[in-house]
């Protein structure tokens, strides 16, 4: 959900197939995935359609925003 909010607010499309492929190979590895390696990931273009770390930057704040009036609403 967050991953797809976060693309969306981009302006990007996620590419489910390949994180779904990578997951498996981290599963088969043994290994995780921290927030930190995902959003260099994201920002690399390996799941969604060339962004820069500006347009990322962007999206990850407006997606927290998002989250955070969400919160404040309930």
């Amino acid at each position: 959900y967050f991953l797809r909010k976060l693309t969306e607010a981009m302006g990007g499309s996620w590419i489910e197939e390949k994180f779904e492929e990578y997951k498996i190979q981290l599963s088969s590895k043994h290994q995780c995935l921290n927030v930190w390696e995902l959003i260099e990931l994201v920002g690399m273009g390996h799941f969604s359609k060339g962004m820069d770390r500006q347009t990322l930057s962007m999206g990850i704040n407006e997606v927290f925003q998002e989250l955070i009036l969400d919160v404040l609403k309930q």
